[in-house]
């Protein structure tokens, strides 16, 4: 099992952003780490590699960011830790501090950096205190903030996959992302699944990253927009307003469809058709 982390980066568009991201990790990143690309047909890059990149996978156009995390997770499984990494995100010094907390607690599932906006810094995309639910993110101005909550490191409810450290131990044990969510949200649910199987998830104040949020949103991409309205009405579906409750005030139950996945993704079962439920024996 290898220590070195692996850096997964899902790539779409221009190649000046990505640049930008490598090169941050360059020059913030102390610890032994790898970087593999996973390329959503952008045109821009090499067929093989990049100084300083591991691998480069091509995908088909629209392959999805939960599809091409999943196939890394795959492709790489000797790794003791994994950062998935958005393109238009920059680590600044100290992020590794995120990583080094993750690998002290032994509760840990994942770890997550403060992510402040690249334009405006003093905007907080994530703070470790907003709404786990479908996949939004607190946001303020620090100015407004607990200094103290925003640098200390606690338990929170989920991980943006914006930045998030993931131990191989938990991917192995929660299991992939869910491949019918396909944009937004298998972030959120991955973090669900994991604390109804008993485990934690970090924020880490003191490491921080910025992100230019070039990326997140569908724009004027109505295929994009389409899934974006999919992802949110699935993951209603498949959790409800009971789960969350559960989740977050108290251990009385889980939505029996997110119930069904973990016992369904432990078991090895086949990867769902988009849109299917998976079937599991009572």
């Amino acid at each position: 099992m290898s220590e070195t982390l692996l850096v997964i980066i899902p790539h779409y568009g221009d190649r000046e952003r990505l640049d930008r991201c490598l090169l941050a990790l360059r020059l913030h990143t102390t610890i032994p780490y790898e970087v593999v690309i996973y390329d959503d047909a952008s045109g821009t890059l090499p067929e093989d590699t990049l100084d300083g990149v591991k691998s480069i996978r091509h995908f088909p156009f629209n392959s999805n960011f939960t599809s091409m995390v999943n196939s890394a997770l795959r492709d790489f499984p000797g790794y003791t830790d994994y950062c998935l990494l958005n393109n238009d995100v920059t680590v600044t010094a100290g992020w590794e501090s995120a990583v080094l907390a993750l690998r002290a607690d032994p509760q840990a599932a994942a770890a997550t950096p403060m992510i402040r906006h690249a334009d405006d810094p003093a905007q907080i995309i994530l703070a470790g205190v907003g709404t786990a639910f479908p996949g939004v993110y607190e946001s303020g101005h620090e100015s407004q903030a607990d200094p103290k909550r925003l640098t200390e490191t606690r338990n929170i409810r989920w991980v943006p996959f914006t930045c998030a450290i993931l131990k191989g131990e938990s991917v192995r044990a929660v299991g992939m992302l869910d491949p019918n969510l396909r944009y937004i949200c298998s972030d959120s649910d991955w973090s669900f699944r994991a604390r109804w199987m008993g485990w934690t998830l970090l924020y880490v104040g003191s490491a921080v990253v910025l992100h230019s949020h070039t990326t997140t949103g569908p724009g004027d991409n109505s295929f994009l927009q389409e899934c974006f309205i999919a992802d949110r009405a699935l993951m209603l579906d498949k959790w409800g307003q009971r789960a969350l409750l559960a989740l977050d005030n108290a251990d009385d139950g889980v939505a029996p469809y997110a119930a069904e996945w973990v016992g369904w993704s432990q078991a090895g079962g086949r990867e769902p058709v988009w849109g299917e439920r998976p079937v599991v024996a009572r």
